[in-house]
């Protein structure tokens, strides 16, 4: 059975690969509707319905036993053959889009099965939800700086566990039976290294050491030096998620026979992602060094681990003061362990409270760090567009005034790079003043007609008005422009279809016509 009706009232849940889990029922007030909720429960577990998984058994639970509690709080004391459409929906409208999703799986699963509900809650049941989902939120990357400390506060457990490591194994080589030889920190690393935790502390208990006394806090030590503790399995955990970016049910999940040895320094990791199923990857080079020295130090854990030798993560459960039973565990990265691990750490954010691990931040991180280190500015979504097209589309959304902005800045750029190509301008004062005192008649004057006999410097022969691209037609043949010094300038440009006119500064031959402007 996939799920199964204890009493006292309670459903016993047994999930793929062997997840137990209980929850109790017997404690709520009406307990006529608590009844009907685990006949709901039992029939929408896995394969008959979405409860597959220990968080969703207990997230069902939790949800159950707040509808029984708030209906009994309105004044509700039948089951759920004797709940109204009204009152159903009046306690729909308290509730959030989640919670009444779930309802509606239990009471389909309980209609389905024993039947009984008011026609108008199958009504409602086959209809749309009163409460809409709410718009999700991407996780948020860590900065810089929390990933920095994060990682180091990683590197720096997992050294300092790895030379504890090390020691316990030195003073278990030079210790015997303590049952023999006496309670010593080398006679107890010997007893537990080849007893195994819940094995050693029974063989303790039993004889007593000799009549001697042996201390927790001693016990605890050279458990906790020999086999990794949970704070030590989570930190290789969280590392190995920043070096590869795995999603964290991909990484809980990881067995023995996930992990394919194609040489000495390359491992294939075959993972399954909840969403969409079996992926595999090359691991990095650090990832794979990482993987060696957790093998390595929970090598000897495993040989005491039974049916849990193939998971991955594996570790000794137990609190602050030695007071575990030696039980061997093997997810370290539930609630309770991430929120010791945060305090333990000390890993603060950017706004100095402690930093939170979070599974599907530390991907996020891994992956806006990999696009920022491998981007090129050559790599396009679509090979039909270009670099600037997709960034225009896809990487930016300017507003018309900053695209105005931006325009107004190239072209100031460009009129500097023209600046900088043409000829210098050089004009003393007695032409400046000239020019200065000539200008309001000059300005006033018909552009064709204009004859600038003193623009052109007497120094450079260089004219100081902007250069115009001579302009030719298959009708008109070219002429050739004036070839003295200051040819270029806007009186000495020919245009077709036009009588010619002499230049009085350059000496050339230019062509207007009349009503209309040299080009």
């Amino acid at each position: 059975m996939p799920a199964e009706i204890q009493q006292p009232l309670a459903v016993l849940f047994t999930l793929p690969d062997g997840v137990i889990h209980h929850g109790v029922l017997h404690d709520l007030p009406n307990q006529q509707l608590a009844a009907d909720l685990a006949v709901g429960l039992v029939a929408a577990t896995h394969p008959h319905g979405p409860i597959r998984t220990r968080s969703v058994a207990r997230q069902y639970m939790t949800t159950m036993r707040r509808m029984a509690r708030d209906l009994t709080a309105l004044g509700f004391t039948g089951g759920l053959a004797d709940l109204t459409p009204a009152t159903l929906v009046q306690y729909w409208l308290t509730c959030d889009y989640h919670r009444e999703r779930r309802i509606r799986v239990v009471l389909n699963a309980f209609q389905e099965t024993a039947g009984g509900l008011d026609p108008g809650i199958c009504r409602h049941l086959a209809g749309r939800r009163i409460n809409k989902v709410g718009k999700s939120r991407p996780n948020q990357p860590y900065s810089d700086g929390e990933w920095r400390r994060l990682e180091a506060s990683c590197v720096d457990q997992i050294a300092a566990a790895r030379r504890t490591h090390r020691q316990a194994l030195e003073a278990a080589g030079r210790g015997a039976d303590p049952s023999v030889h006496g309670v010593t920190f080398d006679n107890l690393a010997w007893l537990w290294l080849h007893a195994g935790p819940a094995e050693a502390r029974r063989a303790v208990e039993r004889s007593g050491a000799r009549g001697d006394d042996v201390d927790r806090a001693q016990i605890a030590a050279v458990e906790a030096a020999l086999f990794p503790a949970s704070e030590t399995a989570f930190a290789y955990l969280t590392l190995f998620a920043m070096r590869t970016g795995i999603v964290p049910d991909g990484i809980d999940a990881l067995r023995l026979d996930n992990i394919t040895r194609t040489s000495a320094n390359t491992v294939l990791l075959s993972y399954r992602k909840g969403r969409t199923g079996d992926e595999a990857l090359n691991l990095p080079r650090d990832a794979v060094r990482l993987l060696d020295r957790w093998l390595e130090h929970s090598a000897q854990l495993r040989e005491h681990a039974g049916d849990l030798a193939d998971r991955l993560w594996i570790y000794v459960g137990r609190d602050g003061l030695g007071r575990g039973q030696g039980r061997i565990y093997d997810r370290p990265r539930g609630q309770r362990q991430r929120r010791a691990w945060t305090e333990s750490s000390g890993v603060l954010g950017d706004d100095g409270r402690p930093l939170p691990v979070h599974g599907g931040r530390v991907r996020a991180t891994y992956q806006h760090r990999r696009d920022r280190t491998t981007w090129t500015g050559r790599t396009t979504i679509d090979p039909n567009h270009s670099a600037r097209v997709e960034g225009d589309h896809y990487l930016s959304s300017h507003t018309p005034a900053q695209l105005d902005a931006l325009e107004g800045v190239i072209e100031q750029a460009q009129g500097d790079v023209r600046r900088k190509a043409a000829p210098p301008v050089v004009i003393s004062s007695e032409d400046a003043a000239t020019f200065a005192a000539g200008f309001p008649a000059w300005s006033r004057t018909p552009v064709w007609t204009r004859r600038p006999s003193r623009l052109c410097s007497p120094v450079s022969r260089t004219c100081s008005l902007p250069r115009a691209p001579a302009r030719s037609t298959a009708r008109t043949p070219r002429r050739e422009p004036c070839v003295r010094p200051g040819r270029g300038c806007v009186c000495c440009v020919r245009s077709p279809r036009s009588r010619p006119v002499t230049c009085p500064t350059c000496s050339g031959s230019r062509s207007t016509s009349p009503g209309r402007p040299s080009r």
